[in-house]
């Protein structure tokens, strides 16, 4: 009896210390989220979650708050498992609520609106805090769906059942927002004036109202009343918050708005650029300490507000530049110490680097205003010399998007695919006065020109549009700022040349202690029915041809996922031949009035290379999925990686923004890879060789790569076979069709076509 009670006090001893250490963990978890330390705190969560001395309130937090860690760090699948998995325990119907909440604006976040909706729709609100978060995110749904009268029908029902003036205040405010965003700019101004009339204290969020209401104003010709305003906003707010916070600087980019809409410019010019001084010191701050996920969707949220800058046009081309470069640096980052000195070079030092010869031109998209303040996207280029610099118009992206090609229009003609209309699309004259000749006219007496391609420019091989002067040579960047960069060389010692890869057997893994990433597989799973690829003789043949000029090479037909990420250090340039995949998803409209709320970026799952064992590596929860998608690309570290080879089907496509495709270029480019050559659409198979094996054979020759890629082109263009001329003649002896030859001989160029020699750009070769 008494060693039964000594057992029973050593247990109870035993749980009472097991409960006191989780609490106590917990704790630290709590104090590791607060300090934005979110991967140690999941590892101190993961110990509560796995404790046999966790309780299930315990449970239910610790669930929680790791999907909040998960979301913080761009984990969004754990985060969405957690929500479940705290749903899953028995809570009070108050914490589930909040649960449910928690997970729907994350479901927002990353554009999962129908199951948004489900949950919103069905969720019980059990206090006046969850009614109002419940009321705004399904506003938020409707809007972000373009259902603006049931979120403006929503609005005003919580509007006459609210008695609270500060709830009504929030929802009256978020009702003008609406009304911003569809350009009702005098209903705007109605709801922002009962916001503010029902706002009692002098708070931040009665500036910001006030502040939104001065925008409306500005849009109704009422200009001395927003000026009056937005002065008022922002002395209230510069008493309550310090000068660099985001919701100060957002409102001084709403003034230089202000400024611009009532044609006060050159007061505009300087509140833009004190605007962008802040706003570049306050992203370089935030992007320190984030996630490569978590800068994608910051810059996300970022863009569309800072491009409002250009605007402006020619009155100011100097901050223009700088505001191009600093755009273009933010959304490829840098890794380690390079990050914060690429985004701190501005457009002196890109000119100072050019020639007398040399011209760099930085097309851009950008939203500018009507006259009754609507919000349209137009294309313009800054063009730069060493002593000059200008902003160049072209109009609208609609206008350029609709240009006619071949009977249709020309954002459809390059994505399609058909040859017919690729071919019309680079025969097209009209297409080259319309997109160089503005910017050509411009500049004398310059032998190259580098430009760096946006919007649909990405997805257009612009330079070898008919009729540019044969004597200029064009290159294209990612970056003017790589013009600034080191030279990377490699040797063929250190060059991976890879292709012919087995889709359906599963490589040899010898890579230990790894985590496997499944969101490739998991993300085309979810848009396309199944993963399929097969192996094509060319690319075997591609890889092995190409051998014979770099015979010290590493030589491979298999490659998998886990040695390519482990081991893609050691390599100083690659040559893959694979499939390369895009997915042409929906795109989520830019909505500049809803901007300043981060939203995920996903885009760079939809792009991506097969590589050995992707038919069926995802089957197996220990292996990687063979897919390397461009957004898993981001983070690895190729910085050592001076040139990359890409041969295979639209390497360089993918959801078009203003930098550049969300495609397999943008990943290798943030990885820090150098040089790369990708394709734009579907590569003929012997014209894919024949470029590669000509290409290489002229660099081992000495050739620089943009002269031997030039001279593959030609090449290519110019390939002839000379045949016996056979015809058909009737034979009246046998009463039928005999064939002959004639003696004559007949040339032919299969590759003549732009769809066969053009899909090809070289990026990023500043060895010129």
């Amino acid at each position: 009896m008494a060693r039964f009670a000594l057992s029973l006090i050593l247990s109870l001893l035993w749980c009472s210390l097991g409960n006191a250490s989780v609490y106590q963990t917990m704790g630290r978890a709590r104090n590791l989220a607060s300090q934005n330390r979110y991967t140690d705190a999941v590892r101190a969560l993961d110990s509560v979650i796995n404790s046999p001395h966790s309780r299930t309130s315990l449970l239910f937090e610790a669930y929680d708050s790791r999907a909040r860690c998960h979301k913080k760090s761009g984990n969004y699948s754990a985060a969405l498992a957690d929500y479940d998995a705290a749903l899953g325990i028995d809570a009070s119907e108050l914490n589930r609520a909040i649960v449910s909440l928690n997970k729907t604006d994350l479901l927002i976040q990353t554009g999962q609106y129908s199951e948004a909706e489900k949950i919103l729709n069905d969720l019980p609100c059990h206090n006046q805090d969850t009614k109002n978060r419940r009321i705004t995110n399904l506003a938020s749904v409707y809007t972000r769906t373009e259902r603006f009268q049931q979120a403006e029908n929503l609005y005003k029902t919580a509007i006459s059942e609210f008695s609270d003036s500060t709830d009504k205040a929030i929802i009256c405010q978020n009702l003008g927002v609406l009304y911003m965003q569809q350009g009702k700019w005098a209903e705007a101004s109605g709801q922002l004036s009962i916001a503010d009339s029902l706002y009692g204290r002098l708070t931040a969020e009665k500036y910001i109202s006030l502040s939104n209401l001065a925008l409306s104003e500005a849009f109704s010709h009422n200009c001395e009343l927003a000026i009056m305003h937005i002065d008022t906003a922002l002395s209230g707010l510069a008493r309550i918050v310090n000068l660099s916070h985001p919701d100060l600087i957002i409102m001084r980019r709403k003034k230089a708005e202000i400024l611009l809409a009532c044609g006060n410019t050159e007061k505009a010019k300087e509140e833009f650029r004190e605007y962008f001084n802040l706003n570049r010191q306050n992203i370089i701050s935030a992007f320190e300490g984030m996630s490569v996920q978590n800068r994608l969707d910051f810059w996300k949220k970022e863009k569309p507000l800072l491009s409002l800058v250009f605007g402006l046009e020619n009155s100011y081309p100097e901050l223009l530049f700088d505001v191009a470069l600093f755009r273009r640096g933010i959304s490829m980052p840098a890794k380690g110490a390079e990050f914060k000195s690429i985004l701190n070079y501005n457009g002196r030092d890109i000119r100072n680097r050019l020639s007398k010869k040399d011209a760099a031109v930085d097309f851009v998209v950008y939203p500018k205003r009507d006259s009754s303040g609507k919000l349209e996207s137009h294309m313009g280029a800054i063009v730069a010399t060493k002593k000059n610099i200008r902003f160049v118009p072209l109009g609208l992206v609609s206008e350029i998007e609709n240009h006619i090609v071949n009977g249709i229009r020309l954002k459809t003609a390059i994505s399609c695919g058909r040859a017919d209309h690729i071919d019309a699309v680079y025969s097209d004259s009209s297409l080259t006065q319309k997109i160089w000749m503005p910017v050509l006219g411009w500049l004398d007496n310059i032998d190259r020109l580098f430009f760096v391609p946006d919007g649909i420019f990405n997805l257009l091989a612009i330079e070898h549009l008919p009729g540019l002067p044969a004597d200029i040579r064009i290159h294209r960047l990612t970056n003017l700022v790589n013009l600034l960069s080191e030279k990377r060389s490699y040797t063929p010692r250190d060059f991976l040349l890879a292709g012919g890869f087995d889709f359906d057997g599963l490589p040899d893994s010898a890579i230990e202690n790894i985590l496997p990433n499944h969101n490739a597989a998991d993300f085309l799973r979810d848009n396309i029915r199944e993963i399929s690829f097969s192996t094509l003789p060319g690319m075997k043949a591609e890889v092995d041809t190409i051998f014979r000029f770099m015979p010290h090479a590493e030589h491979t037909y298999q490659l998998s996922e886990e040695y390519l990420k482990h081991n893609c250090g050691k390599y100083g340039g690659m040559h893959i031949s694979t499939h390369g995949y895009t997915l042409h998803l929906d795109d989520d409209k830019e909505n500049y009035i809803l901007s300043d709320s981060i939203s995920a970026d996903r885009s760079l799952l939809a792009s991506g290379l097969a590589l050995s064992g992707a038919n069926n590596a995802h089957r197996h929860s220990d292996r990687e999925d063979g897919l390397l998608s461009a957004r898993e690309l981001c983070d690895m570290d190729m910085r050592n990686i001076g040139f990359v080879v890409l041969s295979a089907c639209q390497t360089a496509d993918g959801k078009v923004s203003d930098e550049g495709p969300a495609g397999l270029v943008r990943g290798f480019k943030i990885a820090g890879a150098g040089t790369i050559i990708a394709t734009l659409w579907e590569v003929n198979d012997e014209a894919a060789m024949r470029f590669m094996t000509m290409f290489y054979k002229l660099t081992a020759l000495g050739k620089s790569k943009s002269e031997a890629f030039r001279l593959a082109q030609d090449y290519l263009r110019g390939y002839c076979i000379e045949e016996p001329e056979i015809i058909e003649e009737y034979d009246p002896a046998i009463q039928s069709s005999r064939t002959i030859e004639t003696g004559n001989t007949v040339v032919s160029y299969p590759f003549a076509s732009q769809s066969m020699w053009a899909p090809f750009i070289l990026i990023d070769n500043t060895d010129i």
